[in-house]
């Protein structure tokens, strides 16, 4: 355990150094800790005859765990309005981890072409996990007109990706 520590503590210092940019309510030590705790439970979860790398594993496992640090806390003073939320993208700074850590993958150039509306919509549906009918209420659409616009900027992001890899 201690070499699984060792090997990846880069990775946990840097995101919790991220989201302790992003979010006042913690500091660098409690994300640190929490995603100390996700590497450990990641290790226990991973399949090793998966595809997947378990960096990348290991990558999400962490970020979602410090994600639901922030979610569990966020009615003290995470920002509410559309504004705030695009200034602080906590979430959208969005990155694939592969085996090594200089072939890093960094999309939030991608997510930079996003408006701040498509941003806000993206952040309340898989950030702060809104339900679709508590967006539809809140921006007064229907479910259905939500879940569109939402597969809409999904399509959209996955094209811009698939072009950046042709690219390659």
């Amino acid at each position: 355990m201690n070499l699984l520590i060792e090997k990846y503590h880069p990775l946990v210092s840097k995101l919790s150094f991220k989201f302790a940019k992003s979010c006042s309510l913690f500091q660098q030590e409690d994300f640190y800790q929490e995603g100390l705790i996700a590497l450990i439970e990641a290790d226990k979860k991973f399949d090793r005859s998966s595809n997947t790398k378990f960096l990348t594993f290991a990558y999400r496992c962490i970020e979602n765990s410090m994600l639901s640090l922030i979610r569990n806390n966020k009615s003290k003073n995470l920002a509410k309005n559309e504004s705030d939320i695009c200034k602080s993208d906590y979430g959208l700074e969005t990155q694939f981890f592969y085996d090594d850590y200089e072939s890093l993958l960094d999309c939030s150039t991608i997510l930079e072409s996003l408006d701040c509306k498509e941003k806000n919509l993206l952040t309340k549906r898989f950030i702060e996990s809104y339900t679709l009918e508590s967006i539809a209420k809140e921006l007064n659409l229907s479910i259905e007109a939500i879940s569109r616009k939402i597969d809409k900027i999904l399509l959209k992001l996955r094209r811009k990706y698939e072009s950046r890899l042709d690219r390659q």
